[in-house]
């Protein structure tokens, strides 16, 4: 229900919810790298003059990352090709240039899980084909495009510009950052603020504030992103997905008092829990002693998603020498979805408020 208070008119405060799954299990969180960090700042300020607030940052972080082909030369500082049957990467290139050209399309991942089958007497089977799968998940890889096989992608931006010229300020802000995994009602991005000004003469105050959290992945295996173990009982796979969400707000007054709140949280080893984008803000006038004066000017707030998921299996079946051998193939998009919502308001404003959340996961909670 959407609510305003525009100068004697009363529309109530505003509240939104929106909560997004996909046909599968939508977003995966990203394991936390091996070393993490914390940023924690606090400001406040009480100022008649000028006060200038610009925080910004950009987080990018992914995991797994299987080459797609076998040719990638990344391949070549795998530790142990002495004990695999190949000896070296020399001898695996080449047997992967004929296997390639014989089964086009095939990625690296299809060629190594044929040769860790059990009961695969071809060979150059073995446990060997298992240990460098696992040694590259392990590795990364580029943050740039394209996806490898598996890799899970997320990047998070937080801007906020505010100044207050000619007025008196009232200002109090703090922003904690961990790059940790995180659980339920844990963030690992949020900033809370407090403004409080009135304007001298043409004095005003304008501030902006946005979050955003983008997610993308290739399918990987439900077993190695959920704790509960009898998720793969509907499906083994999470297939591939790349999902946006951006929140926000604006203001441009000569009298108010504001309160905004924004958090994101994608950061986890159990993906039970979902992805999550939160915003909030409560906006009026100022009260003093038995005199309250509407808040004057505008404010705005926003929130935009844009879900794309795919839900077909990532695999198909080819014979090899008696052997079943899965080739990977490009996700299909089963599911496009769009939301665009903006509330505002002008003049002497009473109260504004808007609430905006985004999920995207197995459960929602």
């Amino acid at each position: 229900m959407k609510s305003l208070c525009v100068g004697a008119g009363v529309l109530l405060a505003v509240v939104f919810l929106v909560s997004f799954t996909g046909t599968a299990y939508a977003d995966r969180n990203v394991p936390a790298p091996p070393e993490i960090q914390g940023l924690a700042t606090g400001t406040g300020m009480n100022v008649q003059g000028t006060i200038i607030e610009t925080d910004s940052g950009a987080w990018s972080v992914n995991v797994n990352g299987i080459p797609i082909s076998g040719d990638d030369p990344f391949l070549a500082s795998y530790p142990r090709w002495a004990d695999t049957p190949f000896e070296n990467y020399t001898n695996f290139k080449e047997f992967w240039d004929e296997d390639s050209a014989t089964f086009p399309g095939e990625h690296l991942q299809d060629l190594l899980n044929w040769f860790a089958i059990p009961g695969n007497t071809f060979e150059t089977a073995g446990p060997w084909a298992n240990d460098l799968l696992t040694w590259l998940q392990g590795q990364g890889s580029s943050l740039d495009p394209p996806l490898q096989d598996q890799e899970i992608q997320y990047t998070s931006v937080y801007n906020d510009q505010m100044m207050a010229v000619s007025g008196q300020s009232v200002f109090a802000k703090s922003i904690a950052v961990t790059t940790a995994n995180t659980i339920a009602a844990q963030s690992n991005i949020r900033a809370d603020t407090g403004v409080q000004f009135i304007g001298i003469d043409t004095g005003r105050a304008t501030r902006t504030e946005d979050l955003l959290v983008d997610g993308a992945a290739q399918a990987s295996n439900t077993s190695d992103a959920i704790l509960c173990p009898f998720v793969t009982s509907v499906s083994s796979l999470i297939p591939a997905y790349c999902n946006i969400g951006q929140s926000g707000s604006s203001f441009d007054t000569s009298l108010a008092s504001v309160v905004t709140h924004a958090d994101d949280r994608f950061v986890g080893t159990d993906s039970a829990f979902p992805v999550i984008l939160s915003y909030n803000i409560a906006a009026e006038g100022i009260t003093a002693g038995n005199r309250s004066s509407p808040m004057i000017g505008s404010v705005s707030a926003y929130l935009n998603v844009h879900v794309q998921e795919a839900r077909n299996a990532s695999s198909q079946p080819l014979l090899i020498e008696g052997f079943t051998q899965y080739n990977t193939l490009p996700p299909l998009k089963s599911e496009d979805l769009v939301y665009s919502g903006t509330s505002s308001a002008s003049g002497l404003i009473t109260k504004f408020g808007k609430s905006m959340s985004y999920q995207s996961g197995s459960i929602l909670l």
